[in-house]
């Protein structure tokens, strides 16, 4: 077939996938939740669609866990909710995700086995999966309901973290009570599957007493301490002043139609959660005055060059004192125009991803984004105040730096994502067939 026959093919499979995705489905509740295989419990909850505010099947799916697993619940007017393990007793641990997701209609979910990667989890209708933070909701029931874990553990399930974690704020504001006997946080919403994030864009997190042992612990595990931009642990140790991380769920392309979930990685947070809750519980039992801790807000050691001033070269703005860093640029195959317009363009390919739910267009629209005076960064001023939420959402695609309140982002990181798009998504098209699984729900 000529490329000229092929378009039109291409467009009828697309307008196809779009028809099929719907905004509202009908989810059976299972009998016995705790019955079901591990991969079936995610998919099922991957499978509803839970936008920020229409969290009402994902709450009705995880309360019937609960109930099923025999623990017992309660539910906020916002929607959170609140339990616990079977074990009694103070220097409780807490867990956290989100239910809410960010995405435009249902997924239909699929289970690969590549030979790469391990167990993907993704959608086959070009939908947003919600791994974050379903991944998250999973981790927590799993380790809740493991019976042989003997460490106190407390549960939160929030709602609409998505839209600037309003229901962990609706928590702490009017519940924080429930957590009084609490002594560190956990919250299980990070992509990838190395970082331990002791400081968020707004608030550090952990102590540096805290930090060094959280390193040494994760040692064995590759893991290591680095910043995050926002998530509902900012909310939750800020009102309770103590320490706490947002640690890896195993997602990947969060908000993104090509979204998926490697359950090897899952299941290797999982594996650390259980590694650390002892650790955790017997640090503070033996050290109390430990517990308390006041987090403040957040000092990024990212710096750039020049001293502050802004100059300007055909229209566009730039860090520094002197013309170094806009003809330097300018000397490079890659001129600074080309760089704002790379950062453009990834700033469409994103929104054309998250949809409705994006607001990119603020920053796009921001005649101060600059591009820095070494060429090598993107820069979004006042970027982790005015558009702190859009800032989370780039973070799932691009390492998003922040100096004092500015928002940077690497050249070369966004080209790397320019240069990947087109890969992801025909990431599986070479899968074999003998390597294609369904979902059972």
């Amino acid at each position: 077939m000529s490329s000229e026959e092929q378009e039109p093919t291409k467009a009828i499979a697309e307008k196809t996938i779009e028809e099929k995705a719907s905004k509202s489905i009908i989810t059976k509740i299972p009998e016995n939740m705790t019955a079901m295989s591990d991969i079936d419990l995610i998919g099922s909850m991957f499978s509803i669609f839970s936008p920020s505010g229409d969290e009402h099947a994902m709450i009705a799916y995880v309360t019937q866990y609960l109930r099923d697993a025999e623990i017992e619940y309660e539910i906020d007017t916002a929607g959170n909710i609140y339990f616990a393990n079977h074990v009694k007793g103070d220097n409780r641990i807490l867990l956290n995700a989100h239910m809410d997701t960010v995405g435009s209609a249902a997924p239909d979910i699929i289970v690969e086995h590549q030979k790469k990667k391990g167990t993907v989890l993704r959608s086959t209708n070009n939908q947003v999966i919600g791994g974050d933070d379903k991944c998250g909701v999973f981790a927590v029931l799993k380790t809740i309901n493991n019976k042989a874990i003997d460490i106190p553990l407390s549960g939160l399930l929030t709602v609409s973290e998505e839209t600037g974690c309003n229901g962990a704020r609706h928590a702490m504001e009017h519940h924080s009570g429930k957590f009084k006997n609490v002594v560190f946080n956990i919250t299980i919403d990070r992509n990838g599957n190395t970082d331990i994030i002791t400081q968020n864009s707004d608030y550090k997190l952990c102590s540096d007493v805290m930090e060094t042992m959280l390193n040494e612990w994760g040692k064995d595990f590759g893991l290591k301490s680095c910043n995050g931009s926002i998530s509902d642990v900012s909310e939750i140790v800020s009102e309770l002043n103590i320490n706490g991380i947002n640690l890896f769920a195993g997602y990947y392309n969060a908000h993104s139609g090509s979204e998926y979930v490697i359950w090897e990685h899952l299941m290797r947070s999982l594996g650390f959660i259980q590694h650390l809750l002892p650790k955790l519980h017997g640090h503070f039992t033996k050290h109390p005055e430990q517990v308390e801790f006041k987090p403040t807000r957040a000092v990024y050691n990212w710096s750039y060059q020049g001293a502050g001033a802004y100059e300007y070269y055909g229209g566009i703005k730039y860090y520094g004192n002197n013309s170094s860093g806009w003809s330097a640029a300018l000397d490079d195959d890659d001129a600074s125009e080309g760089k704002l317009m790379k950062f453009y363009d990834m700033l469409d390919r994103i929104e054309a991803e998250e949809g409705q739910y994006s607001g990119l267009e603020r920053i796009a629209e921001d005649e101060q984004v600059r591009v820095s005076s070494s060429g090598k960064s993107i820069v979004i001023p006042n970027g982790f105040v005015t558009y702190y939420v859009e800032c989370d959402m780039l973070e799932d695609y691009v390492p998003v730096s922040q100096n004092n309140y500015d928002a940077v982002i690497a050249i070369a990181d966004i080209k790397d994502y320019l240069k990947s798009w087109n890969v992801l998504e025909n990431d599986y098209s070479s899968l074999d067939d003998d390597e294609m699984g369904g979902f059972s729900a």
